[in-house]
């Protein structure tokens, strides 16, 4: 530091090695900050976010979609539940088949929608449904199934 003469004071080092830590809202409610630096703050924090979560995602054994579908499953309102009911009702279908049902019958917008294809992944994954085939000739088999 120079003071106000000129002359040079040394600082310790040992003063600057922990950076001090605020909580953003006190920096808001003191203006202490800007906006500006607020907005760089959030995009700084969205960025560490996403790094961190290639890093989780990439350590995984299953894509993060299999998770979250697979969380799906425990309420009855979502197209994984809904799909398994059916599934299970009518003991097995094509899969043409079921993206009809899915449109017609669980919501879906389209039969080219992703979470169809998703759904139907974890509930292969989880043992409940068998699928033989590949493509448009595809058939799904409840594993439980209520016929």
């Amino acid at each position: 530091m120079i003071n106000s003469i000129g002359r040079i004071i040394p600082f310790e080092a040992a003063l600057f090695e922990e950076p001090e830590e605020r909580k953003l809202v006190d920096l808001i409610s003191e203006n202490s900050t800007s906006s500006e630096q607020i907005k760089e703050y959030k995009k700084q924090k969205r960025i560490e976010a996403y790094r961190e979560n290639i890093k989780i995602s990439s350590s995984r054994l299953e894509p993060e979609y299999i998770e979250i579908y697979r969380e799906m499953l425990s309420s009855p309102r979502t197209l994984p539940s809904r799909m398994k009911e059916y599934i299970d009702e009518v003991g097995s279908v094509s899969w043409p088949d079921l993206k009809k049902a899915c449109v017609q019958k669980l919501g879906c917008k389209t039969e080219t929608s992703g979470s169809i294809g998703a759904s139907l992944r974890v509930l292969e994954l989880d043992g409940h449904v068998r699928t033989t085939g590949r493509s448009e000739t595809k058939r799904i088999v409840s594993t439980r199934s209520s016929r």
